[in-house]
């Protein structure tokens, strides 16, 4: 697999946000296979595997 070095990708997981981190953190070409897994993980939204929809926030949503 081509691995282009020039691509960079900024990201702020609300993890980190909640952990007291302004600033985005910034990825290269690297993370692109595990953005595809979460791409995929989709289909578990709303289901007892969502890992994710355990956040509060998430919760919220639900609710309203």
């Amino acid at each position: 697999m081509f691995v282009d070095p020039s691509v960079r990708y900024n990201l702020q997981p609300p993890f980190m946000r909640a952990l007291g981190r302004k600033r985005k953190l910034e990825v290269g070409s690297w993370i692109k296979p595990l953005l595809k897994l979460l791409a995929g993980a989709r289909r578990l939204r709303g289901t007892g595997f969502d890992l994710f929809g355990l956040a509060g926030s998430r919760r919220l949503e639900r609710e309203l």
